[in-house]
């Protein structure tokens, strides 16, 4: 069969390229969907955003740098300049 065959179903289980073994493959780090959203300011509500900021002034100054650039809602202006203020 060819590429040009237009009933060409794509390569077969032997035409395949055979797949990394275990051993030869390289360990990847383990991150958790919950991990990698902790990184990033949610996008959403102003409750889900104050909801992953909690008391965290890190995170605070995270997400008013990114309303900042984003949506520039005064609640959550306000909301987390308060909590860095604390």
């Amino acid at each position: 069969m060819s590429d040009t065959d237009p009933y060409y179903a794509g390569p077969t289980v032997i035409d395949a390229k055979p797949q990394a073994t275990p051993e030869e493959a390289p360990e990847a780090p383990v991150v958790t969907v919950e991990e990698s959203y902790m990184d990033e300011v949610p996008e959403g509500s102003i409750k889900t955003v104050l909801a992953w900021v909690g008391d965290d002034k890190d995170r605070a100054a995270a997400a008013l740098d990114a309303e900042k650039d984003g949506q520039q809602r005064s609640t959550l202006t306000k909301e987390l300049e308060e909590i860095l203020a604390s």
